[in-house]
């Protein structure tokens, strides 16, 4: 049981290193990011799907709560990430509405199992929270607005893996 929360742990903190090197490259060339989002999309689709599948039935236990939507997401992830590095094409005309949607099921998971924080303490829980909640927001705002969205993309998309880098390798690191 320790070496599979060892093991979440580290995954937790490289799921954030991913996702910093991701909102590095968005914010530094923001027109040679589109191919490279499809790219890193993909990885860290499927690294975060296995991720959610291996960590499912741990979640199940620590919450006490049915954790079937963290094994849905996981399936759902590394079929996502499949596509994307197989089909480039599809992948970059799609970024936009895909960024959204995987932005808002991502998030809203992230709210509704928010509470597995409390017992790294008050603090980690908020964060958690605003993180999650401002995931939701940006995800909505790339659905509505697809043209602004393709103006902004590699910023907002870089916003949001800061954001959830940060949580990210923050949560590893208080896990215990």
């Amino acid at each position: 049981m320790k070496n599979q929360r060892t093991m979440i742990k580290w995954s937790e903190i490289i799921v954030g290193i991913i996702f910093l090197i991701a909102a590095y490259f968005a914010f530094i060339s923001p027109v040679a990011t589109l191919l490279s989002f499809a790219i890193l999309f993909g990885l860290a689709a499927i690294f975060r799907g296995i991720i959610a599948i291996i960590g499912y039935s741990d979640l199940k236990k620590v919450t006490g709560q049915n954790a079937t939507l963290a094994l849905v997401i996981g399936i759902l992830e590394i079929i996502v990430g499949i596509v994307f590095l197989f089909n480039m094409g599809l992948a970059v005309s799609v970024l936009a509405y895909t960024f959204a949607f995987w932005f808002i099921i991502d998030s809203v998971s992230g709210l509704l199992n928010v509470n597995r924080t409390r017992a790294l303490g008050n603090g980690a829980y908020w964060f958690s929270f605003i993180i999650n909640l401002l995931g939701v927001v940006i995800g909505i705002s790339l659905l509505f607005n697809p043209i602004t969205a393709g103006l902004t993309l590699s910023f907002l998309v870089g916003f949001y893996f800061l954001l959830f880098g940060i949580e990210s390798i923050v949560l590893g690191i208080m896990k215990k």
